[in-house]
Formats: structure tokens, sequence, C-alpha cells
């Protein structure tokens, strides 16, 4: 929203001749580096959120004693491999 407002009031400068819509595009630029590490933070920060949650459902599952866990410790796998 910002940025399209940004782009109007450009416009209606640049129709009256009072900026270049060379200046109105390196100003948008520059606006865009501005927030872009702002951005790649809020990013990383919403990686580091989605592992925390995973690493507390991973260790919740660790600590569920085996008996909860529907198995019996005596069940084994068997694998069968196939020859093609």
């Amino acid at each position: 929203m910002a940025l399209a407002g940004l782009i109007v009031a450009g416009a209606h400068r640049v129709e009256i001749n009072a900026l270049t819509i060379g200046t109105v595009a390196a100003f948008l630029q520059l606006v865009r580096r501005f927030f872009q590490p702002l951005q790649d933070l809020s990013d990383k920060f919403n990686t580091l959120q989605q592992a925390m949650a995973a690493s507390e459902r991973i260790f919740r599952l660790l600590d569920t004693p085996q008996a909860d866990r529907g198995t019996s410790p005596d069940v084994t796998l068997s694998l069968r491999l196939r020859s093609g």
C-alpha cells in the first residue's frame, strides 16, 4: 500500500514537472533497498520460529514413555529384499 502511495505521489509530481521519472525511480529503489534487510531479518526469524516449534514437537515425542507410544518393545521389523 505504501509503495502504491509513493508511486501515485511521484506520478503527480512528475506531472507538474516537480520531479523527473528518474528521480522517482531512484527513490523507489532506495526505499526497496532500505527495507530489504528488515524483510530478510523477518524471514530468518520466521524460519527460527518454525524450527523451534518443530524441535518442541520432536522433544515431546522423545520424552513420551515407551508404553504410551502404542508399540510393545518386542516388536521387530523385518525387511524383505526383492530381486528384480
